[in-house]
């Protein structure tokens, strides 16, 4: 990958990679469970120089790509890009108003994207969710309450929060859509958009919102201590986060990158084109 804020993960079973970004012509790549590759390209008529911020995919082939590219009536602006899985059928949706900066596809055929939107005189609202069906028709839009990672600024004890979207995970599962935040925050919704979920990330010191969203609604996330990661799963029924180990295969290099899992297999890789599976979470005590 070059460019862009794009970190590859696991969605729908295969590991998706975006390669050329920031081109005329990036790649979606697609690995499969059953190590079968696909290269998508994510390229648009009339548009030059695209950045790809997020990238999603569901069961049934469909893949999708949030990002902004300078087109042909002049200008840059941000767009929404759903494939089928034919590929022959590519639908793009300008975005004059906002800047969607993740995207999730749950199984219902719909689309999401969070990120921030323009407002009258010229002003914005940071972190506003957005909802598409099958044709690209919104359905849904609101702002939703969250943190953001703070910046501190040249002024000592002036502080600006940031929208909370950039580099932060929209994943979805069966029947939910789950949202880590860049400021630590963990948010949940339903598939018609309603929030169930709310609590703080696993740790104070977590700057990290590298999420693995299993099928189920299993949920693994990175947090940052003393710069180096660690791993918590979220205990549903207390509402808290559990201190994990990956227990596996000795490895040589701890750091690892979640990606997502496959089934119930956690899949994460160090960073050397090496994806190590764990099949078992063991709580630290």
């Amino acid at each position: 990958m070059a460019g862009g804020t794009f970190i590859p993960f696991v969605s729908a079973g295969a590991v998706l990679i975006v390669q050329h970004n920031q081109s005329d012509a990036p790649v979606l790549v697609r690995f499969g469970l059953k190590g079968e590759l696909e290269r998508i390209p994510l390229a648009i008529s009339g548009a030059q120089r695209l950045t790809i911020y997020a990238v999603s995919s569901n069961a049934d082939g469909v893949v999708a790509a949030s990002g902004s590219a300078f087109s042909d009536e002049g200008g840059r602006r941000c767009f929404l890009l759903r494939i089928q899985p034919d590929r022959k059928q590519q639908l793009v949706k300008w975005v004059t108003d906002g800047a969607p900066q993740v995207v999730a596809l749950p199984p219902d055929g719909t689309l999401w994207s969070i990120g921030p939107a323009r407002e009258g005189a010229g002003g914005w609202r940071q972190n506003v969710l957005k909802r598409f069906d099958r044709d690209g028709r919104e359905i849904d839009s609101r702002v939703v309450k969250a943190r953001g990672q703070v910046i501190h600024g040249d002024d000592p004890g002036v502080d600006k929060p940031r929208d909370a979207t950039v580099l932060s995970s929209l994943r979805a599962s069966a029947d939910r859509v789950g949202w880590m935040t860049n400021g630590n925050e963990y948010i949940e919704f339903d598939l018609e958009g309603r929030e169930v979920l709310r609590l703080d990330g696993p740790a104070n010191e977590s700057r990290s919102g590298v999420m693995a969203f299993g099928s189920s609604g299993e949920v693994v996330m990175t947090a940052i201590q003393n710069k180096r990661p660690t791993y918590w799963t979220l205990d549903r029924q207390d509402h808290s986060w559990v201190r994990t180990l990956l227990v596996g295969q000795d490895l040589r290099d701890p750091v690892l990158l979640l990606l997502g899992f496959e089934g119930r297999t956690l899949a994460a890789t160090p960073g050397d084109g090496l994806v190590y599976r764990f099949k078992l979470l063991e709580d630290v005590k």
